[in-house]
């Protein structure tokens, strides 16, 4: 079976609560190779625990080969042990910050994986997001350290830090990173987040079976509209988007759409959403108002590019960083050198949050050493390959330029831009 393929039965089985006969009909025709070439997709997009839960009522009329549902079982029962460990350290920071009078929302995995999901074990989750005001920043920080957490960099809530919008991981042990959130985009982004807003429609919520706070259904699908699209340029994959169908489908008759698109508005965050509903409407048959896309409907060549970044994981070439493009689209040697140096040189607060040296310390001279040293043993090969323009680094340049394009459509005729 091809690629478009697989990847066309992956979406509908995302899409159905039980595997229909039509497709039960094209899963009996399955070879093993093509058993492994669909768990491989799955992995691609994290969603080998939803494959199975689908599949496990009908995996004896399908024949399914035992390698192949005991992969797929490892990668739920794993998940399900990783999540409630996660789920655990989670309520003991809620309820410590309740009984400091501190509110904190859920954000991503953390409230989906229980308000969201029927069974802890669907979604996989990488780390704990936390958000809190940013004026109780300093005694959150002191009750997390408490329970064991500690800081993996420098971070001074003092500093403008309008770079990030978390305080840098904080981990404990060999546990999962703990990121604090005080907004939910980093304010040197093209859009204006109202956090005042997000706390004012900030709704009860049970999580990990402690009373604390939830996005609003708006606010949540728009941030998770801005977390996988623009964020994370669609490499999340259907996972990111599979998030955002389930909320839409959950909430369906609370959205109140109108609501939506005005926080949007405000948020210059239009194209972003209308994209990634689109997305999600084409692919994983999401219920959207006809009316919200009809005369917004994002342009073909738009569509087309979205789905490819979201989709087309393995076409990708060398993984590429904006800079190593612009590397390879830079003409004149002394260009070349002026936008290493650029790398190389980076303002000290930030150089003190990647090598946790105090910014004002005599140390962070040797954090310049440091990251030249470190860039030329991650990049120095792959830019040698750029230059002599190597085919699969060529095509990682192209994929680069064609996620610029599409961040560069998201912001257009951004308000907040003008």
């Amino acid at each position: 079976m091809t690629a478009p393929d697989l990847t066309l039965l992956l979406c509908q089985a995302l899409t159905a609560h039980s595997i229909p006969v039509e497709m039960q009909t094209d899963l009996l025709q399955f070879t093993l190779e093509d058993w492994k070439a669909l768990l491989y997709l799955a992995d691609q997009h994290n969603l080998t625990p939803i494959l199975y839960q689908q599949l496990r009522e009908c995996k004896q009329e399908l024949a399914i080969p035992p390698e192949i549902t005991d992969r797929m079982r490892r990668a739920f029962l794993t998940n399900a042990a990783r999540n409630t460990y996660f789920l655990h350290e989670t309520g003991r920071i809620l309820q410590a910050f309740s009984e400091a009078g501190l509110p904190a929302i859920g954000l991503k995995g953390v409230f989906l994986l229980e308000n969201i999901y029927p069974n802890v074990a669907l979604r996989s989750m990488s780390d704990l997001d936390l958000m809190v005001e940013k004026s109780d920043i300093t005694e959150a920080l002191a009750i997390i350290e408490k329970l064991g957490f500690h800081p993996t960099t420098f971070f001074d809530i003092l500093d403008k830090n309008i770079d990030i919008k978390h305080v840098p991981p904080f981990v404990k042990g060999e546990g999962p990173f703990l990121e604090l959130h005080w907004t939910l985009l980093e304010e040197n982004e093209p859009f204006s987040i109202e956090t005042d807003g997000i706390w004012q429609r900030a709704q009860p919520a049970k999580i990990a079976g402690v009373d604390a706070l939830a996005l609003s259904p708006e606010d949540l699908i728009l941030h998770l509209c801005i977390h996988l699209t623009y964020q994370h340029y669609l490499t999340l994959g259907l996972r990111g988007l599979y998030d955002i169908a389930e909320v839409l489908r959950i909430y369906n008759s609370q959205i109140d759409w109108r609501t939506l698109e005005e926080i949007a508005h405000r948020w210059g965050t239009e194209r972003v959403l209308w994209l990634t509903l689109a997305l999600a409407q084409e692919l994983l048959d999401a219920k959207i108002p006809p009316s919200l896309l009809a005369s917004r409907q994002p342009q073909g060549w738009v569509l087309a590019g979205a789905r490819a970044q979201l989709l087309e994981r393995s076409r990708r070439g060398v993984i590429m960083t904006p800079d190593l493009a612009a590397l390879s689209t830079e003409r004149g040697l002394f260009n070349r050198i002026k936008l290493i140096l650029s790398r190389i040189f980076l303002p000290r607060r930030t150089l003190a949050r990647i090598y946790n040296v105090p910014p004002n310390s005599i140390h962070i001279i040797g954090g310049y050493i440091k990251r030249f040293l470190d860039l030329n043993k991650q990049y120095g090969i792959a830019a040698r390959r750029l230059l002599k323009k190597d085919q699969r680094m060529m095509a990682g340049v192209e994929n680069e330029h064609a996620i610029a394009s599409l961040r560069g459509w998201m912001t257009a005729g951004n308000h907040n831009n003008e």
